[in-house]
């Protein structure tokens, strides 16, 4: 293949990346917003990029599942290792023998979870898989949604299984 070629070929996936941002109506409903101007909703979304369903832009997919399932409850894991190395160090600076305190969660008082077993969204046409972390815990979830053709299913959470501290 050309270097002419290349570059073709690596700018009509990018460009076909979209550009969205996400929030909230002013009736609390989650939307989309496509190139900093069109509110969407989800189906919206996947009209105009129907990349997402064919496996290319499977991260982006995850986001905006997460968003319209759970708003702000929770971050999609793009980068896998960056999480479990920010987990591990996160752990270390907490005083192992301080006590629970109401209000202030530390990883700790969750435990230590199979961090290996954390993979980037993947999905398989059918099944939406991904991991997030919660916004106010920390702590990994593994997440599950059906999606048949632009249908998209309840998106189900799940909280990963939580060992003893190393």
């Amino acid at each position: 293949m050309s270097p002419a070629r290349d570059n073709e070929e690596t700018k009509s996936m990018t460009d076909d990346v979209p550009q969205l941002l996400y929030s909230l109506n002013d009736a609390g409903k989650p939307i989309a917003i496509i190139e900093r101007r069109i509110e969407a909703s989800q189906a919206e979304v996947l009209i105009r990029y129907p990349g997402m369903l064919d496996g290319h832009l499977t991260l982006e997919l995850a986001k905006m599942v997460n968003h319209f399932a759970r708003k702000f409850q929770y971050e999609v894991i793009a980068d896998p290792a960056a999480f479990a190395e920010a987990y591990r160090a996160q752990i270390a600076s907490e005083e192992p023998e301080a006590n629970f305190q109401q209000g202030n969660p530390r990883l700790r008082d969750f435990g230590m979870p199979d961090l290996d077993s954390i993979q980037p969204p993947q999905f398989d046409g059918k099944e939406l898989v991904f991991y997030a972390k919660s916004v106010n815990l920390g702590v990994p979830y593994r997440a599950e949604v059906e999606i048949d053709g632009q249908t998209i299913g309840k998106a189900k959470y799940v909280p990963m299984q939580m060992g003893p501290i190393p």
